[in-house]
């Protein structure tokens, strides 16, 4: 039985009328299931899209359209990849897993193949993105495919607070606008101060300012750091007293890196002093910087850690070891 409340004369009360305030608490405890009920009206329509923060877009147009922005204006986390896929509407056969679940015809093609899915445009998906990044800038997580250069740049221009970006079928040239990113030791600074839980950082074909290794002691609680395809380390580290050092850290990789700066290197042996696990692989290096191996000290390097260190430095003679633990 429902009971409604009366005013005076007889007349039954208009939910809909009711302060903004006391309407958002009761729709707010709303299940997905029972949120059919706020199309009662287009001022409790608008008030449960503002509601809600996450969102699996399933049909394009409606973003293409604008009014995703104007359905659900506060969203912070999006994923648009079902819906730049084209499938089949009225196939009966359905293709699931865990990111995406869309309709799928019986053809068999040449390779067997039972299906390869066709995606939208490059073009229609940056349009989208663009619409999307205007609509909701306050996103903070999304998922995307088929995006261009153009595409990631409309986002990083609109979402300034976006924390989270998965990528799906993007070429390299597409992620151009990615890499190579400059940087200084007030950035690496800011990253281990606001991501105290940080415990991985990687650095690819990185442009940092001089002296910005000191900035590593900031990453308080460091485990790995990987350096890929980086031409230098720190060609000007500064004094080795204003260094600092990473005392969690337990891995450190050097993977297709220029080893000429035998500054630098010394200087990031000095930093990482108590790693365990050292890496070498396909390393470019002069007799100079060799001879920084000769007095770096790994206090805590693993049994893992000198087998890379034999392993890749063919030239090594002599590896003295002192107070083994």
């Amino acid at each position: 039985m429902v009971v409604g409340l009366k005013e005076r004369g007889g007349r039954r009360s208009d939910y809909t009328l009711l302060v903004y305030e006391v309407l958002t608490a009761i729709l707010s405890n709303l299940t997905k299931s029972q949120l059919s009920s706020c199309l009662v009206c287009k001022r409790w329509l608008k008030i449960s899209g503002g509601l809600v923060k996450s969102l699996r877009l399933l049909d394009w147009d409606f973003l293409d359209s604008g009014r995703l922005g104007f359905r659900f204006p506060n969203l912070i986390d999006v994923d648009i990849v079902q819906a730049c896929i084209i499938s089949p509407r009225n196939s009966g056969i359905c293709l699931s897993n865990q990111f995406v679940s869309i309709h799928v015809n019986s053809f068999i093609s040449d390779n067997e193949c039972v299906w390869k899915p066709d995606f939208l445009s490059i073009r229609a998906v940056d349009r989208g993105v663009r619409i999307l990044a205007q609509s909701c800038p306050n996103l903070r997580r999304l998922v995307l495919c088929g995006v261009s250069l153009e595409g990631l740049v409309s986002i990083a221009n609109e979402c300034l607070a976006l924390q989270e970006l998965e990528l799906c079928s993007c070429t390299d040239l597409d992620l151009k606008g990615l890499a190579g990113c400059e940087g200084s030791c007030d950035g690496i600074k800011a990253i281990g101060q606001c991501c105290q839980m940080m415990e991985e950082l990687t650095l690819c074909d990185h442009k940092l300012e001089d002296a910005w290794l000191a900035a590593l002691s900031y990453c308080t609680n460091l485990k790995t750091l990987k350096f890929q395809s980086c031409k230098f380390i720190d060609p000007n580290p500064g004094p080795s007293e204003h260094l600092g050092s990473c005392p969690t850290l337990e891995e450190l990789y050097l993977e297709r890196c220029q080893l000429r700066d035998k500054q630098g290197l010394g200087a990031l042996f000095l930093v990482c002093e108590a790693v365990r696990d050292l890496v070498f692989a396909d390393w470019i290096t002069t007799h100079s910087v060799l001879q920084v191996f000769v007095g770096m000290t790994m206090i805590l390097l693993s049994p893992h850690g000198v087998l890379s260190i034999s392993t890749h430095i063919n030239t090594l003679k002599k590896l003295k070891c002192g107070e083994l633990k």
